[in-house]
């Protein structure tokens, strides 16, 4: 299994702190357990470590944004964006940099996740068991949801049908930030909002972009990432 870390932001969540070079992932403005400040960044680095999958994990970031992460982490591996996209192309070209620079197998499956979650080691944890439920569900994708706590319009939902067993369900559909009155009959239904974590074998992202007439080589991919259409993967590739 190999991890990609998607390391992206305007900057507008946490502004005037965080800006457009400075997103809320490096400020540092958690404590570790010795009092130190450290950013979300250092700190979701830091318990992939504990967890022994930080050797297997990339971050995957545009050129604006390497330096800041290097000071803060070090030499890591690193997945660079020739300029800044949206999720689907920096997925894109994530996948095809592991298959072809890296040569991983079409059958590597490829968890993708954001940076900067506040969360503990519970996350990632859950994240180790994506590529599992690929294997047991005998789908294409596997994604990661958690159990609303309000009805808010500032999450996707996922729609489930059914479960088969106690460690996954089957997705039923998407719905994009619905208002509350929605919200709150898509909870009664089961609904959970939609982390952006994906998990899926490279063979597979390769035969989608092949499908949809995309460069299914990294070099090509790199060359045109600009023209690739700016989008989300949500609504690229998992909503379909």
């Amino acid at each position: 299994m190999k991890i990609v870390m998607l390391s992206g932001g305007s900057g507008k969540r946490l502004w005037p702190m965080s800006n457009d070079s400075r997103s809320k992932q490096f400020l540092r403005v958690l404590d570790d357990e010795e009092g130190q400040s450290i950013s979300m960044l250092q700190r979701n680095w830091r318990l992939l470590s504990e967890l022994g999958l930080s050797k297997d994990a990339y971050i995957c970031a545009s050129r604006a944004q390497r330096e800041v992460i290097e000071a803060q982490l070090g030499d890591v591996p690193f997945i660079e964006e020739p300029t800044r996209r949206d999720t689907f192309p920096a997925i894109a070209l994530a996948s095809l940099y592991l298959a072809d620079e890296v040569g991983c197998s079409d059958d590597e499956p490829v968890v993708v996740l954001p940076i900067d979650p506040m969360v503990d080691d519970a996350y990632f944890r859950s994240v180790i068991r994506l590529p599992q439920v690929l294997e047991e569900s005998h789908c294409h994708l596997a994604l990661m949801g958690v159990e609303p706590t309000e009805p808010t319009s500032k999450y996707g939902y996922v729609r489930v049908s059914g479960s088969k067993n106690e460690n996954w369900h089957l997705a039923d559909g998407f719905t994009e930030k619905p208002d509350e009155v929605l919200a709150k009959q898509l909870i009664a239904d089961g609904a959970l909002w939609n982390c952006g974590v994906f998990c899926f074998r490279l063979g597979y992202l390769r035969q989608f972009l092949m499908a949809g007439g995309y460069p299914s080589n990294f070099h090509e991919l790199n060359e045109s990432f600009a023209t690739v259409r700016k989008a989300s993967f949500d609504y690229e590739v998992v909503e379909k």
